[in-house]
Order: C-alpha cells, then sequence, then structure tokens
C-alpha cells in the first residue's frame, strides 16, 4: 500500500512539475510575441522607412535561410462585445449618423422555455403580445468592420474617431520567407513545409 500511496505522490509531483513547466512556457510565448510585436511594429517599420525602404531581402546566414521583410500598413476596427453599453451605442451612432448604418446588424433573441418550443416557431411577430421580453443586440462583424475601416482609410473621406471605433492603423514588418530550391533544383517553399 505504502508503495502505491508513494507513486501517486510520484505521479501528482510529475503533474505539478508539467503544470509549472507549462505556465513557465506559456509566459515565455507571451513574452516572445510581445517583443516580436514591439520589433515589428515599431522599430523595424520604423527604421525601414527611415532610410526610405518598404521592402528588403536578407541573404542566408549559416542553416537560416534567406527571407524578404515587407513593411505593410494595417488596417483594425473592431467594436468588442465586451465594451460598456455607452461606447458601443456611442460607435454604432456614429457610423448611423455618418451614413454607414448598413454595417450594423440587429439581433434579436429570446429564451423559451423547452415547453414552448413550437411556440417559439410561431412567436416572432407576436413577441411582445407574448409577455416575453426579447433581448436585442446590435453590433457590426469584426472582418466586416475591418474591411469597411480600411477602404475608408484608403479613400479621400474623412478619418473616422478611431477610439470611438476601436480602430487603429499601424505599419508591420511582415517575414516573408524566400522559397528554397532542393538538390535537384525543384523549388521549395518554406511555409509550407
Amino acid at each position: 500500500m505504502s508503495d502505491s500511496l508513494e507513486e501517486v505522490r510520484d505521479l501528482a509531483r510529475a503533474a505539478r512539475a508539467a503544470q509549472q513547466s507549462v505556465a513557465e512556457l506559456e509566459e515565455r510565448l507571451r513574452a516572445a510575441k510581445r517583443e516580436l510585436d514591439r520589433i515589428a511594429t515599431q522599430e523595424l517599420p520604423e527604421k525601414m522607412i527611415a532610410l526610405g525602404l518598404r521592402q528588403m531581402s536578407v541573404a542566408p546566414s549559416g542553416n537560416q535561410p534567406g527571407f524578404s521583410v515587407v513593411v505593410k500598413t494595417m488596417y483594425q476596427a473592431n467594436i468588442a462585445a465586451s465594451w460598456d453599453p455607452e461606447r458601443r451605442k456611442a460607435a454604432l451612432d456614429w457610423l448611423d449618423a455618418n451614413g454607414h448604418g448598413s454595417l450594423i446588424k440587429t439581433e434579436v433573441s429570446v429564451t423559451f422555455p423547452r415547453e414552448m418550443r413550437d411556440e417559439a416557431l410561431r412567436v416572432k411577430k407576436f413577441l411582445s403580445l407574448e409577455g416575453l421580453e426579447p433581448v436585442m443586440r446590435e453590433g457590426v462583424n469584426p472582418q466586416t468592420m475591418k474591411s469597411w475601416f480600411k477602404e475608408i482609410m484608403q479613400s479621400d473621406e474623412p478619418t473616422p474617431p478611431l477610439d470611438k471605433l476601436g480602430a487603429y492603423v499601424e505599419r508591420r514588418a511582415v517575414i516573408e520567407e524566400e522559397e528554397r530550391q532542393d538538390a535537384s533544383g525543384t523549388s521549395q517553399d518554406r511555409r509550407s513545409s
């Protein structure tokens, strides 16, 4: 019995060690992502633009293949579901008041008890008569919002209020692996290998 208990303790210790290792690796990954983001959105594009470069190639070094770096302008806009209702309303009101209300999608939902399933299929236009309180949500699909924002920013239209719309524009240096050729001269795309 004591051998079995000791085995359980050993497994518990191993599980804790593995859990701690996972937590440490996740923190290292978060830190590495922050570092990559800082370099790719600040240092590298700023230096390249200062030198008048939008793209450059970097030769192979050691066992690292060559690659190219391209500075791209990235657009992001999202009226997040997690925003407080006043902020969401202000963003949606701005879109509507400025001729972009067609981006807004409205969702009305009601939760019915199980025994009212058949009724739920018929009640769409009679919700208020049934004494039910529907929940109404409005929002803009994140990809639709992002596409619209990019289109607006690339047009002659005035810049919308970025803070109000959860929008920003950034320049990002994007690493693009170069194709390698194997010994037979056949091209191999590094991204798919």
